[in-house]
């Protein structure tokens, strides 16, 4: 027989619990203290990987959750469009001319009665920006009248 033919048959893979148990007695044979920083890093190493294992063991469930979850979403989400179309067929029905002549008195009477307050808050705004303005030019006048003062006394 050839040389390919006495190959015995592939190994099967080891789960993930068993390569970090291997992983474990590895270590032990490789460092003699744990507290080492080889040992240190082995230890992390295999942290990392019994965390990864546990999320990896959540994940269908979560998954399967998830797809539940937006399964429902859609259903409620073709729902809303289904009753979106049968407004859109009511609303469809009305006369437009009588909708937009309600709809602009509306919108007339909303910003004949927010005029005032428009106008007042922007009385204020200019105001608090004056205000603001007049405090920088003293604050900076005095510190310039401040800083002649003081540099005029200086032998």
């Amino acid at each position: 027989m050839s040389q390919h033919a006495r190959i015995a048959p592939a190994e099967t893979t080891p789960t993930q619990d068993q390569a970090i148990e291997e992983l474990k007695r590895a270590l032990q044979h490789f460092t003699a203290r744990p507290d080492s920083p080889n040992g240190r890093f082995f230890l992390a190493i295999i942290a990392v990987l019994e965390a990864q294992n546990r999320a990896l063991d959540r994940m269908p469930r979560t998954l399967n959750d998830t797809l539940l979850m937006l399964q429902t979403e859609r259903r409620s989400i073709e729902h809303a469009l289904g009753d979106g179309v049968e407004a859109a067929r009511a609303l469809h029905s009305i006369n437009e001319k009588m909708v937009e002549g309600r709809v602009l008195d509306v919108i007339s009477k909303v910003f004949s009665s927010m005029e005032p307050e428009v106008g007042r808050r922007a009385k204020l705004i200019a105001d608090r920006y004056q205000w603001r303005s007049t405090g920088l030019i003293v604050f900076w006048a005095a510190m310039l009248i401040l800083g002649g003062f003081v540099l005029g006394r200086l032998p």
